[in-house]
């Protein structure tokens, strides 16, 4: 039996011009009736050919490029948190438009070193994608894994440098881990109890009681905290200022000497020696003996009696 060949989008352009020149020239032919008029064109046979010209409406489709899981560049060896690499691999299939159905029988090629040597002990006993999680959990997953994470969920504190948004988004990443999910009020606790002593002390008093709530309260007294760091001293007053009478003038306060402390300066003053060159007494209430300094002989040289001076002064 003949089966006529599909025609082409060429050959179906030609043909739909082709129908439009002779329309138009057979109807210069026809009479024009009340009834009918010549120039409207054919709508069965014009709509007709316009159908197959017309291109077919574009779907989203993936192409087997990006499709492929050995293109993820994902593996597991067994080292690794196997909740964190299940969590990028679904992040990343679904962003590809990878199906479960794929990502199970394309499970050889998420696998290196000995994760891949369990693999393939136990492939025949999983059926589909969710029998194979559930392998990898019982698998690498430690048998107190609820407990430790949980304890390590309470000792994550905010660090110094690091910023509320960041602080809690990985809190939530904490939490998505665990096998069973914490209550609304436990995990906001918990966050509460972490974060840095500037947002506690300033919480304290107010309720929280959404995430939501807690990220826009904190990024208030971020701001708050930003703006105290920054705040800089009014401008001085300067000629060329357009209001230089609303312009902030210091005044620096008068220190008022007293009478008290007059006295108490006069009476340091004249508790210094001259002679000694020290302080606690005076020049006028000196009681040691006199010595005499001879420069003749040398500068620094006493002389024990004024005798013995007058004697080398008349030599």
């Amino acid at each position: 039996s003949y089966s006529p060949a599909k025609p082409s989008l060429k050959s179906l352009t030609r043909v739909q011009s082709l129908a439009h020149h002779l329309y138009y020239r057979l109807g210069r032919l026809i009479t024009r009736t009340d009834d009918t008029d010549p120039y409207l064109p054919q709508p069965t046979f014009i709509d007709s050919v316009n159908h197959f010209t017309e291109e077919s409406p574009h779907k989203q489709t993936f192409s087997d490029s990006n499709s492929s899981v050995h293109k993820l560049n994902l593996r597991f060896n067994g080292k690794t948190c196997v909740k964190a690499f299940l969590q990028r691999l679904e992040e990343l299939c679904l962003s590809r438009g990878i199906s479960e159905h794929k990502i199970y029988y394309s499970a050889a090629a998420l696998f290196t070193e000995e994760a891949l040597c369990w693999y393939r002990t136990i492939k025949a006993k999983a059926n589909d994608w969710s029998e194979l999680k559930n392998l990898l959990h019982d698998k690498y997953l430690p048998a107190d894994f609820v407990h430790r994470l949980l304890q390590e969920i309470r000792s994550r504190t905010q660090g110094s440098e690091e910023s509320i948004v960041n602080y809690l988004g990985i809190m939530q990443n904490y939490f998505s881990r665990l096998l069973q999910s914490l209550w609304h009020k436990g995990k906001l606790n918990i966050v509460l109890f972490n974060i840095r002593p500037f947002y506690t002390t300033q919480l304290a008093l107010t309720p929280i009681e959404s995430w939501s709530e807690l990220k826009c309260k904190c990024r208030l007294l971020e701001c708050a905290r930003e703006h105290s760091r920054n705040f800089g001293k009014p401008p001085k007053s300067t000629s060329s200022a357009l209001a230089p009478d609303l312009s902030y003038k210091c005044h620096k306060p008068l220190t008022k000497v007293t009478a008290g402390l007059k006295a108490d300066n006069c009476k340091v003053a004249s508790d210094f020696c001259v002679r000694c060159r020290v302080e606690g007494h005076s020049l006028r209430s000196y009681r040691a003996p006199f010595t005499l300094i001879c420069y003749k002989r040398s500068p620094l040289e006493i002389v024990p009696s004024a005798r013995h001076h007058r004697a080398d002064f008349q030599d």
